[in-house]
């Protein structure tokens, strides 16, 4: 299996607004649809593994987990609280915006070092 192809914007750069935001096909939507902590859980992981696949990029899976750990105890397989339930899928979708905006000042860097005949490797 290949690296994802994520659309792109008219300036060729991944499009990360509609990555994460979409209705349709957006991580966010995505994770919000969840009906259980577990199911949630296991969605934002996978979502944080397909985006940071990089060779240097364990340490990076490692903090999203970690936080996700924080958000979604194990414990929380037993919740039955809507309340609870939708808490943590905020402070997930939180977490996932946290990555989105790094995602897009990064391609906004990107961009402007390939104007000024800057280093044109992806960060």
């Amino acid at each position: 299996m290949g690296k994802p192809k994520w659309p792109q914007t008219p300036d060729g750069v991944t499009d990360w607004e509609f990555v994460f935001e979409d209705a349709g096909e957006g991580f966010i939507p995505l994770v919000m649809m969840a009906s259980s902590p577990v199911i949630l859980k296991e969605c934002a992981t996978v979502i944080v593994q397909k985006l940071f696949t990089r060779e240097d990029d364990g340490i990076h899976v490692m903090k999203y987990i970690i936080e996700l750990d924080e958000i979604i105890p194990e414990a929380s397989e037993n919740y039955t609280d809507r309340g609870l339930i939708d808490a943590m899928k905020t402070r997930t979708a939180n977490l996932l915006r946290e990555i989105k905006d790094d995602r897009k000042k990064k391609a906004a860097a990107f961009l402007q070092r390939k104007k000024t005949g800057g280093d044109k490797r992806r960060i």
